[in-house]
């Protein structure tokens, strides 16, 4: 008789005088089979109490016995080649007060035969995380004790998706009749894990280009006004500019693997600028909104390949403000800053990781942000046509940290991040036409912060980082029809290379009243 590919799934509290066997279930202890072949079959004994062995002598080949409640009693447990103890949040570490608290509870002398099997755990994420020198009781012999061993002497557990438990599987010499997952170290964090942090990691990103959008803003910069454009400015001295940015792209960020990000950021204000001894003011203030779709991908020498996805939102606004200082011989200087402030959402979800269920591990964070840039710069009237912007610029963006529940149950505490950038560049115009004036530049940024630090169940996470730095050039045009007051538009494009590597577009359009 054959019985292959069965799954016996016991959910009743108590079966006292049932005999389950891998791959048979039969109620009578009296019967006995000659021969009987069970291969490849499943008992899971979720929450019951009773009787559990497979019959001597008989073939048994490839069947689990899997614990899936704490507290279980069984009258034996024979040939199964693998047995698997699911460690509920309820266990009790070191056994309890008594010592005895155990997965599996056997109550019949010499019915206990586990040599030839293999042990595996997995722990509920929900349990107290374990310690250097704590121990599982999985299995409690009384009467008797236990004189087989399985097969291995060590079991790697997962708890949940973040942490791993290296158990060394023995029958100490003090407990006699118990079998003992027995905790050696600390727990390890799975490496895996730091693609969690670079899905965080991928909103600071996009609060990086957002500032860049108001740092690069020519509506109410004025790069390359020659002396004709000043003496227009002064005529309306006390005018208004309303502006709107947008800037879309795609970057790659070198996080240790990488981030890929598609980006859209917009800004919307408005300004007004008036003329003081030392040159003209401009004060504004604006609303920001930025939206991105990420994908991080990160290979492990022991794992393979690990892909996690996510899209971002953020809404804020802020001031800006910007002095033009007369100019002095063919000199001009500019002080500029801004200050935003808003929140922004990250929704994550990684294919690759999974626990035990099935479950593929995912977030939804949320935190506030804040940003400051100060500048500065000297603009060289070369000609009557010509003009040569140098700046440098300090560029500040902070990202609130979120304590968030995986999908899987596993803690996540995302602490704050910061970036601290500084760039220093040059820009040349051409001035030489009153419609159109095309410009083109460089510049070299360095990223002196921007490390994504996390924690699970106190345990640190792998630091990912944007530490580094990145090329960047500009190419672009200026349509300003009237000189006084009337529309504008700018369009240009940035290529980066470096930490980040990627182009995006940028369209600016204002008016002057």
């Amino acid at each position: 008789m054959n019985v292959s590919d069965l799954i016996i799934r016991c959910s009743i509290r108590s079966l006292r005088y049932a005999s389950f066997y891998g791959g048979f279930s039969y109620s009578n202890e009296l019967c006995d089979f000659a021969s009987l072949t069970a291969t490849g079959n499943s008992v899971i004994v979720d929450g019951i109490g009773g009787y559990a062995r497979s019959p001597v002598n008989h073939i048994s080949i490839e069947n689990r016995l899997n614990i899936h409640s704490a507290r279980s009693t069984v009258a034996g447990v024979q040939n199964f080649q693998h047995i698997g103890f699911y460690v509920p949040a309820d266990l009790a570490t070191n056994g309890g007060a008594g010592g005895n608290d155990a997965m599996l509870y056997v109550n019949k002398i010499g019915t206990t035969h586990i040599t030839g099997a293999t042990v595996s755990l997995t722990v509920d994420p929900a349990h107290d995380k374990l310690q250097a020198g704590d121990h599982l009781v999985l299995i409690n012999v009384n009467p008797g004790e236990l004189k087989e061993h399985p097969v291995n002497d060590k079991a790697r557990a997962n708890a949940g998706v973040t942490l791993s438990y290296d158990f060394d599987i023995l029958i100490p010499t003090s407990n006699l009749n118990q079998l003992w997952a027995y905790l050696p170290i600390d727990p390890t964090v799975n490496p895996e894990t730091e693609d969690f942090s670079k899905g965080y990691l991928a909103g600071m990103s996009l609060l990086s280009q957002g500032l860049d959008l108001i740092s690069w803003n020519d509506l109410i910069s004025w790069h390359g006004l020659n002396e004709a454009d000043r003496a227009a400015r002064e005529a309306c001295c006390c005018g208004y500019e309303m502006f709107f940015d947008m800037s879309g792209g795609w970057s790659r960020f070198d996080t240790g693997c990488h981030v890929d990000m598609s980006s859209l950021s917009l800004i919307a204000g408005v300004a007004k600028y008036r003329k003081f001894n030392p040159g003209f003011l401009t004060l504004g203030a604006f609303f920001e909104y930025g939206t991105g779709s990420y994908d991080t991908d990160t290979v492990f020498d022991d794992f393979g390949p690990v892909r996690g996805s996510g899209h971002i939102r953020y809404y804020g606004g802020g001031v800006l403000g910007r002095m033009d200082f007369n100019a002095v011989g063919r000199w001009r200087s500019y002080a500029e800053t801004s200050v935003r402030v808003g929140g922004l959402t990250n929704g994550y979800y990684n294919r690759d990781i999974r626990d035990n269920k099935g479950v593929a591990a995912s977030y939804d964070a949320s935190a506030p942000y804040y940003g400051v840039h100060l500048g500065g710069g000297k603009i060289w009237d070369i000609t009557n046509k010509s003009t040569l912007d140098l700046y440098a610029k300090y560029l500040w963006t902070g990202l609130g940290g979120d304590a968030v529940t995986l999908s899987t149950g596993d803690p996540v505490d995302f602490q704050c991040v910061n970036s601290h950038r500084t760039r220093l560049g040059a820009r040349y115009s051409d001035v030489s036409r009153r419609t159109f004036r095309p410009y083109i530049g460089a510049a070299w940024e360095y990223e002196f912060a921007g490390d994504a630090r996390a924690t699970t169940y106190g345990y640190a996470l792998d630091v990912p980082t944007l530490r580094g730095g990145t090329g960047i050039g500009e190419l672009g045009v200026s349509w300003k029809p009237s000189t006084y007051r009337g529309c504008f538009v700018d369009l240009g494009i940035h290529g980066y290379t470096g930490i980040r590597e990627g182009l995006a577009a940028n369209l600016s359009v204002g008016r002057n009243f």
